[in-house]
């Protein structure tokens, strides 16, 4: 049995809440104003799955496993984390190893209606011409009792990596998404990324968790650029170790 399939079947009775996928920890695909929390590893197992299939390598199935640490005290009204992840993009890559970081400042801590910030770094790594996005990025959050949380951000990347389908410079952009609790065990999500790069989409999914600790997501994701990436299903593994 190949390691990845062993894997995979390991960690199906246990799953996370939160996923992240070779970035701090998000929701669907975006980074969110999440910050890890301290001395906890968080281990995840995201797979995306191309409904139309081609030709182009930007169409191939991606899987991704990643681990993530907090590393500042819970206490701390500001947090970090750091993350290694190894990804693989039909089969074929090159250079799989990336990395990220991200600091912020915790929802409310100075006062009762300060919103969640968040700054950080992910996807850097990889080979600089081909798959090393190097995205910066700045979030901002707020969570409403009973609406949910918004969040809203901007991103920039990489010139060599963040293109249109006709090669054209596209590394920077909007990032925005709502996430809800529903009930005790699920969590709805819509997601933005801007540009008409092959990060660009949008997102929806939903998650179920098992325990405090364990859960999944499904998502189904649209892209800007229909010439770059056709739409893909995602399932999302995950597990606080």
């Amino acid at each position: 049995m190949r390691l990845s399939a062993f894997f995979i079947l390991c960690t199906l009775a246990l799953l996370h809440w939160e996923r992240a996928y070779a970035v701090p920890s998000g929701f669907i695909w975006i980074p969110s104003a999440d910050i890890q929390a301290f001395g906890v590893a968080h281990l995840g197992v995201d797979a995306y799955n191309c409904l139309n299939r081609s030709a182009s390598p930007r169409t191939a199935s991606t899987i991704d496993y990643g681990l993530t640490v907090g590393v500042v005290p819970d206490s701390s009204p500001v947090g970090a984390e750091i993350g290694l992840d190894y990804r693989d993009v039909g089969g074929s890559t090159d250079r799989p190893w990336f990395y990220n970081v991200k600091a912020g400042l915790k929802e409310a801590r100075l006062f009762p209606w300060q919103p969640a910030l968040a700054l950080g770094l992910y996807d850097a790594g990889g080979r600089p011409d081909v798959s090393a996005a190097n995205i910066v990025y700045c979030l901002a959050a707020k969570t409403h009792r009973r609406l949910g949380r918004l969040s809203v951000g901007y991103f920039s990347g990489g010139n060599r990596v963040l293109v249109d389908a006709n090669g054209k410079k596209e590394s920077h952009g909007l990032l925005a998404s709502w996430d809800r609790p529903i009930g005790a065990k699920f969590k709805a999500a819509l997601e933005y990324m801007g540009s008409r790069s092959s990060y660009g989409a949008f997102h929806l999914g939903a998650s179920y968790s098992l325990t405090a600790s364990a859960g999944f997501t499904v998502g189904y994701s649209v892209y800007n650029s229909s010439r770059l990436h056709a739409p893909t299903m995602t399932f999302q593994l995950d597990i606080d170790l």
